[in-house]
């Protein structure tokens, strides 16, 4: 017996339809009632936005791209547009196209605010802080031809950041080496990002994970008692935090406390967490502390459990010779 569709159901339009069936996951049903409405309304940017996503978390992603570029070729003059094709690629881990066409975008609309924030999110996330900072300073008071679409963009670009995980953990690994020094543009970037942070975690505090980002950020602005504290609220939030333990040990390496970098690396052996890194930090700390026997057999563990770990196998050379 056939189901009955719903009185509501009837009178909505494709694209209510289709928008309905997106928030509901099912995306496979959505995309047909997306491309009705887009035939409707060939412009309509809620239909072309709905089609991209539902394509994208389809598994269809060059279904996806194929719907944003032919969006910014037909309508160049809607900066969302290029801002939801550079979202897309970001998401599809293709930075570089991301960046790309944002900067076309801006050839196009130079004095838009979304592209010239978007841009400097990415940018910044890109390790590149300089350029990031310029693109920011290039917002004027002069609002994209598309306003109507732009409200949810006009929030700083730094909290941006500081409120989105993924792009707070790429700025931190472009700028993971920790012998090299931050410039003062990366500086002045990482102190603002990190003030956000903070007062957004003061809301929800017991979020474990952005209190551990929270650490690694203050930790590479050597803050090194903030580091701390973020620690210690992120451990109290989840006390299985692996790597909330891992930074802490390292933190206190970093001051001198050897013995209790150490104590809390050996308390994650004993739980059961006999990783190559863990034995790897471990030795490093030892051999610090002149203990060469111990360092070579926490790393001797370490090649044991991953035979290509190089960091490893480096140092046991540099300690046997």
């Amino acid at each position: 017996m056939p189901v009955l569709e719903s009185s509501a159901s009837k009178t909505q339009c494709p694209l209510e339809q289709g928008l309905t069936r997106l928030r509901a996951h099912q995306y496979t049903d959505a995309i047909p009632l997306l491309q009705a409405a887009l035939c409707r309304e060939p412009g309509r940017f809620a239909a072309v936005r709905g089609l991209a996503t539902a394509h994208l978390l389809d598994g269809q992603p060059k279904k996806a791209r194929t719907v944003m570029d032919k969006f910014t070729a037909e309508h160049p003059m809607a900066a969302e547009g290029w801002r939801l094709a550079a979202q897309l690629e970001w998401k599809l881990n293709d930075r570089h196209r991301s960046i790309e066409i944002l900067r076309a975008g801006l050839k196009r609309l130079p004095h838009a605010r979304t592209l010239h924030r978007q841009l400097a999110t990415f940018l910044a996330a890109d390790g590149k802080f300089q350029e990031a900072a310029e693109h920011e300073e290039s917002n004027t008071g002069e609002v994209s031809v598309d306003t109507k679409f732009s409200s949810d963009c006009e929030r700083d670009w730094l909290d941006q950041i500081a409120a989105d995980p993924v792009l707070l953990g790429a700025i931190l690994a472009s700028l993971n080496a920790p012998a090299s020094p931050l410039t003062a543009e990366s500086r002045r970037m990482l102190e603002g990002i990190e003030a956000k942070l903070s007062r957004l975690l003061e809301a929800q505090p017991h979020h474990a994970d952005r209190q551990l980002l929270l650490a690694r950020l203050q930790a590479k602005l050597e803050a090194i008692p903030a580091a701390m504290l973020s620690l210690q609220r992120a451990l109290r939030a989840n006390p299985h935090l692996v790597d909330a333990h891992r930074l802490k040990a390292e933190l206190h390496g970093r001051i001198g406390e050897t013995d209790q970098a150490i104590e809390i690396l050996r308390d994650l052996l004993k739980r059961g967490l006999s990783w190559p890194d863990i034995h790897y930090e471990i030795a490093t700390l030892e051999q610090q502390r002149g203990r060469c026997a111990d360092a070579r057999t926490h790393l001797y563990s370490a090649v044991i459990l991953n035979p290509r770990f190089e960091q490893a196998r480096q140092l046991l050379e540099r300690i046997a010779a």
